[in-house]
């Protein structure tokens, strides 16, 4: 991933002189999101797993 990418991904003020003359691209964050589609699908996703010892508490 490109550096500005992550920077902006990351919400970091730019600070070097290539930064401030860089930008993100249509393709960095098509590149970008499909990596990520890539790699969700490979570790087979996320669910949510309540624990079981921890009862939830009473509003």
């Amino acid at each position: 991933m490109p550096r500005i990418m992550r920077l902006v991904r990351l919400g970091h003020k730019r600070k070097d002189v290539d930064d401030i003359y860089s930008h993100v691209t249509e393709q960095m964050i098509e590149d970008t999101l499909q990596s990520l589609q890539q790699r969700w699908e490979q570790d087979g996703g996320w669910t949510w797993q309540e624990n079981p010892a921890v009862e939830p508490k009473a509003a």
